[in-house]
């Protein structure tokens, strides 16, 4: 059986936001064995598909292919490049692409694959069938929810660092630890460790223990009402198909432009809270605000 290499030189959020993409090209071409070579933990992408082994990715991605090539072909093996920056151009300057942005990229990539191997794909005229989602019986949600039952209300804060320039926003621990204080019966878990001796915040590596744990944040973001975050890591894993559709939740994203948030411009029920401050005391007034909506 030929093989479809998915391939992506870049970060958790780049395989995270293609996710929809892999999906209907293995819907679309059942014939193919499907595997992905990239950098990150093989777990961030367990549900979808096998990860390439280190020798392997190595090859590919440092001497067969550059980032910015779309797709190849060897002998049987087709190749095809995940990462939207290979389709520069395709949304709008000096921002990074939303999910309608995805929609025309992966226009693009069918087009591509269609003439270039002679596939026949088709692209749903529905943005939603690409957001992305997870497969969650891959993971230990146990973890999750024996986390949630021994707590009182929780809620996700997605502190780390981004990768791509999206917010300046720092690690949030000032913001974290005064709504911890405000919000005593409240849980409050940081997906970036900082020192602390609030009892009521934790701390995601805490709690999954894992070197990746990108899809059990997911999951435990589909069982908070709050979740803050940068437009990146593991607040990018929260804005799945799921969370986004779900008019329980309130995520607060404090990023440069709103343009830059991968739901911009999509209809969707979740209420999201945008704010460029990285003032910490309006920050705090915004978290405050969502929680107690």
């Amino acid at each position: 059986m030929p093989n479809i290499v998915f391939f992506n030189h870049w970060h958790y959020g780049d395989l995270f936001s293609t996710r929809g993409l892999v999906a209907d090209i293995k819907r679309q071409l059942p014939d193919y064995n499907f595997v992905y070579a990239h950098n990150r933990n093989p777990w961030a992408v367990t549900d979808l598909c096998k990860s390439l082994s280190k020798t392997q990715t190595d090859k590919i991605l440092n001497q067969m292919l550059n980032m910015r090539t779309r797709f190849a072909k060897n002998g049987n093996d087709l190749f095809i490049n995940t990462w939207v920056g290979a389709y520069e151009g395709l949304w709008g300057p000096n921002t990074h692409p939303s999910y309608i942005s995805h929609h025309k990229i992966f226009e693009e990539c069918y087009k591509g694959m269609n003439q270039q191997f002679g596939t026949n794909l088709m692209l749903d005229s529905d943005v939603w069938t690409y957001v992305p989602k997870i497969d969650y019986t891959y993971y230990n949600t146990k973890t999750a929810d024996d986390f949630l039952a021994s707590v009182n209300r929780c809620h996700l804060i997605c502190n780390g660092a981004v990768q791509s320039t999206q917010s300046s926003m720092g690690n949030m621990q000032s913001i974290i630890e005064t709504l911890a204080v405000k919000y005593t019966n409240d849980t409050f878990v940081a997906t970036e460790l900082f020192e602390t001796t609030m009892p009521n915040i934790y701390f995601t590596d805490s709690i999954f223990q894992k070197n990746c744990d990108m899809c059990e944040i997911s999951y435990l973001s589909t069982k908070v009402n709050v979740i803050v975050g940068k437009n990146s890591g593991p607040f990018t894993y929260a804005n799945t198909k799921q969370n986004l559709q779900d008019p329980t939740k309130k995520l607060v994203c404090f990023s440069h432009k709103p343009e830059d948030t991968l739901p911009c411009g999509l209809d969707f029920a979740a209420n999201f809270i945008f704010s460029d401050t990285t003032d910490d005391i309006t920050a705090v007034e915004i978290i405050e605000k969502a929680i107690n909506e």
